[in-house]
């Protein structure tokens, strides 16, 4: 507990608190980092543990890190070639008939 919680005042400002939050909560993350949570803790230094030894082992052999925000990019793209949009004329034409059928 008491080594946790040194970690995260060694690595407090550092931008530790700000990953960790993309995959806890903000309250529980200060739980983590003042060695309330332990395993929380244990289990969020291995993924940034993780996530910094790719990063370093793709660029020392120089290949490229598959990124999900770019998967994630491409799926809205396709996904957005398929909503169909609605005019204000079709709009409104659609709210008086669905307030014609309520009365």
């Amino acid at each position: 507990m008491s080594f946790l919680g040194s970690i995260g005042h060694l690595m407090a400002g550092s931008g530790l608190q700000e990953i960790l939050e993309q995959v806890y909560a903000s309250n529980t993350v200060s739980h983590m980092l003042t060695g309330k949570a332990i395993s929380r803790a244990a289990r969020g230094h291995m993924l940034v543990d993780a996530a910094l030894n790719t990063m370093l082992i793709a660029d020392v052999y120089d290949c490229p890190v598959q990124r999900k925000e770019d998967e994630d990019t491409a799926e809205v793209e396709s996904m957005s070639d398929n909503i169909q949009t609605v005019d204000e004329d079709q709009q409104d034409t659609d709210l008086t008939h669905a307030r014609t059928l309520l009365q």
